[in-house]
């Protein structure tokens, strides 16, 4: 029952993440225009990125420690706090990296404003909790408080933006809502988990983070491909260009979102299983495999032929030509649920994530080898092919793996995850 109401809070919660764009983005990218929306997109590529190395991947690594811990109310809290001050580290190594990025790249500047205000999200993201419910499955109040932050984003939209010099308003209004889903998260926690005493481990935190480090280049690898395009695509084709492009990735990850809260959601629960019952996880796996897969299908297919009415009532007519970007991107949810389903609750939970990381990574690497060339050639109808190739090699190259490795994935009883330091050793890779 708990496994139920949990994928109901989280599709309410994550849907939400893409649910309030479809309601803010048609003002924005009317509003603006298409140069200063992708501005806003550059920006926010630059803070994703940003917030990647923040997270360093303790939303799957510390998640998966809470969901082996669930019962250890002192391993949980020491956990928590070793986390915030392992985010708080790596919040001040960013700050120096980008003051030097600035220095030696001064075009930076032109979007600094937008970059700065969009940051108050990672500011807020050290002391959000939601990792450590997420893996306790008690998501509920979280969620109910973090969607009201989220939605109270729509009318401080619509009163205080009305045109392209209000770009910086924007993104301080999507950076701050975050603000509600830390204060949020943490009231939460304490209402499941003691966190006193406050206690930091500087020891600790740096081997959360040495724990987390293979998972972070995982996820870095998925980054290249996933949230590089547009930054790859602004230098070389310009704003309008990856105004054209960010458009369109919005509608893709409205289209995609609908199947990510139940993969997050059961990510916890396989990974119990992979340890308890290993019959009863293969089968929760198959099932989610044929649900998810099904599903995004029809997504795609969606997608691809409603792309016109879609982006000329969505976007508005002033983004016509992004039209050719959403049906490139449109094979994107359907590779995405399968590989959700083949890294997320296959090879990680059962000890593959060595296999996990060099797949990324190492597609992540060969995008930035055609996607400089496409993006030349044919701006962001490039960007969006050399997505959805990459997407494919990543989802055709797991499938490979767990095919060669059919006769042992649940064979062991309790599957033994490769250590970090391990898995870095040889290629200082992994998701």
């Amino acid at each position: 029952m708990r496994l139920i109401l949990n994928v109901i809070t989280l599709t309410i919660w994550q849907g939400s993440i893409y649910l309030i764009p479809l309601i803010t983005t048609p003002y924005l990218a009317r509003v603006l225009g298409v140069q200063e929306f992708g501005w806003l997109g550059l920006a926010g590529a630059v803070v994703s990125y940003i917030s990647l190395v923040v997270d360093w991947g303790f939303s799957l690594s510390a998640t998966q420690k809470v969901a082996q811990n669930s019962g250890q109310v002192h391993v949980l809290r020491q956990l928590f706090w070793d986390v915030v001050l392992a985010k708080f580290i790596l919040v001040c190594v960013m700050a120096a990296i980008f003051l030097l990025f600035i220095l030696f790249f001064p075009d930076l500047k032109k979007i600094l404003p937008i970059v700065l205000a969009f940051l108050l999200q990672v500011i807020f993201g050290v002391l959000n909790a939601s990792w450590l419910l997420q893996g306790l499955e008690r998501m509920m109040s979280f969620a109910l408080a973090s969607l009201a932050g989220r939605v109270l984003t729509i009318p401080l939209t619509f009163v205080f933006v009305h045109g392209p010099d209000d770009v910086v308003v924007a993104a301080a209004i999507q950076g701050g809502s975050f603000s509600i889903s830390a204060i949020a998260s943490l009231w939460a926690a304490g209402q499941v988990l003691d966190l006193r005493p406050v206690t930091f481990s500087p020891a600790r935190s740096c081997q959360q983070i040495r724990d987390g480090a293979s998972l972070f280049l995982s996820t870095g690898g998925i980054s290249l491909y996933s949230q590089g395009n547009v930054l790859v695509l602004g230098a070389i084709s310009g704003a309008t260009a990856a105004g054209l492009y960010s458009g369109a990735d919005r509608v893709r990850r409205a289209v995609q979102g609908v199947t990510g809260p139940v993969s997050t959601a059961l990510f916890p629960r396989v990974n119990n299983l992979v340890v308890t019952n290993p019959l009863r996880a293969k089968t929760l796996i198959g099932l989610i495999l044929l649900v998810q897969g099904g599903g995004t299908f029809f997504l795609s297919l969606g997608q691809y032929f409603a792309a016109d009415f879609v982006v000329t009532r969505f976007l508005g007519p002033a983004f016509v030509d992004a039209v050719p970007v959403v049906q490139a991107l449109a094979p994107i949810p359907f590779l995405v649920g399968l590989s959700n389903v083949f890294g997320m609750q296959m090879l990680i939970p059962l000890g593959f994530s060595r296999s996990f990381t060099i797949i990324t990574l190492g597609a992540g690497f060969c995008s930035l080898i055609f996607l400089p060339i496409l993006c030349f050639f044919h701006g962001a109808v490039g960007a969006a092919v050399a997505a959805t190739v990459t997407e494919g090699l990543v989802t055709t190259m797991m499938a490979l793996v767990l095919f060669v490795r059919r006769k042992t994935l649940f064979a062991k009883p309790e599957p033994v995850p490769e250590p970090a330091a391990e898995i870095l050793a040889p290629l200082l890779l992994e998701r």
